[in-house]
């Protein structure tokens, strides 16, 4: 299984955002959660798993362009993304899948952190994916996400 964390951009932007968040998490508890998530052993392709982008009020998607990737040795088939939040009450998720027909997406999906992990469906039958690359922000202030690929 492939795996990435933004450990070290963890701390140094969670210490920068939690002097303005309106997260109540601190940014002790949102490296311990990264570290949890990192650390989940299941029969994942691939986890991500980073701190939110906190858009400011004039930003656009486009300024929001700090996206984690994955290149797969071998192509897969993916059957399902599991989105998973901490620290901010909400935030919105993109997944793009890297294919030889091209690259597919979600739209920006909304995520209750509260509610627990969202499933999401690749929606791309038996294509063969070579990359995913993911994105997540939050207008709530600081927060950290993981993404499970399967």
């Amino acid at each position: 299984m492939k795996r990435i964390i933004g450990g070290v951009l963890a701390i140094i932007g969670a210490m920068a955002l939690a002097g303005c968040s309106s997260a109540t998490a601190t940014p002790d508890e949102l490296q311990q959660w990264m570290d949890d998530q990192h650390a989940a052993s299941d029969d994942a392709k691939a986890r991500v798993t980073a701190l939110a982008l906190v858009p400011s009020a004039d930003s656009t998607l486009d300024d929001l362009g700090e996206q984690f990737r994955v290149d797969f040795e071998e192509p897969e088939q993916l059957t399902e993304f599991e989105f998973s939040c901490f620290g901010a009450e909400t935030m919105d998720v993109s997944v793009y899948m890297h294919t030889e027909a091209g690259i597919v997406g979600t739209a920006a999906v909304d995520v209750l952190c509260s509610d627990g992990p969202k499933t999401l469906n690749p929606g791309i039958g038996d294509a063969a994916v070579h990359a995913v690359t993911a994105s997540a922000f939050s207008a709530d202030g600081a927060g950290a996400w993981s993404l499970t690929v399967r």
